[in-house]
């Protein structure tokens, strides 16, 4: 029998802007589709 071992964790991205606005919507976008965001 083989086990298969399955990746579970999230991608993770660093999301860098001068503007707060730009890094919460777009951090709240990719959370959204399932990355580990970092400001």
């Amino acid at each position: 029998m083989t086990e298969q071992l399955v990746d579970t964790r999230r991608p993770k991205v660093l999301v860098v802007d001068d503007k707060q606005a730009n890094r919460e919507l777009l951090e709240g976008r990719l959370a959204d589709l399932g990355y580990d965001v970092r400001e």
